[in-house]
């Protein structure tokens, strides 16, 4: 589980040096951006597993989790909470060191309850498995728009 997540994050590295790089056509937003935003939502989430007391999880039927699992991507133009939306766009140095501090947090993974949850803002409360769906889901789903927007 730890090395998908790894390897998404591998792959966004290899993206680093066109953070510049932009295509209204695919994004409002910049390579950098992606990249930053991807990384904001894995430490966020591995935060929020680490703090969730799994005695206290729910299962709770969601419809919008159900599509996406079907569908196995999330859909484009859907607005991030604002805390995951990033605030400057890093440079090249600041976008790989913060690649390893998030590799580096990534071991955690192992160590969190299956029932450590974090409250998705649509999807609602999602275990460690779903957690980890998720941030898998959404580096693929900013992956794609990287490689549209480099073309």
């Amino acid at each position: 589980m730890e090395k998908e997540i790894e390897n998404r994050i591998n792959t966004l590295t290899k993206e680093i040096e066109h953070y510049e790089k932009e295509n209204l056509e695919v994004s409002t937003a910049n390579i950098g951006w992606h990249i930053e935003h991807s990384l904001l939502v894995i430490n966020s989430i591995i935060k929020g597993l680490e703090r969730a007391n799994p005695i206290a999880f729910k299962a709770k039927f969601s419809i919008p989790k159900m599509f996406v699992k079907v569908f196995n991507k999330l859909p484009k133009g859907r607005k991030a909470p604002s805390k995951m939306l990033p605030t400057v766009i890093l440079n090249k140095t600041q976008l790989q060191e913060h690649v390893s501090n998030t590799l580096a947090t990534l071991p955690k993974l192992k160590s969190f309850h299956a029932n450590a949850f974090i409250v998705h803002p649509v999807f609602g409360a999602l275990n460690l498995k779903d957690a980890i769906w998720f941030m898998r889901i959404h580096t693929d789903h900013h992956i794609k728009i990287i490689k549209e927007i480099v073309g």
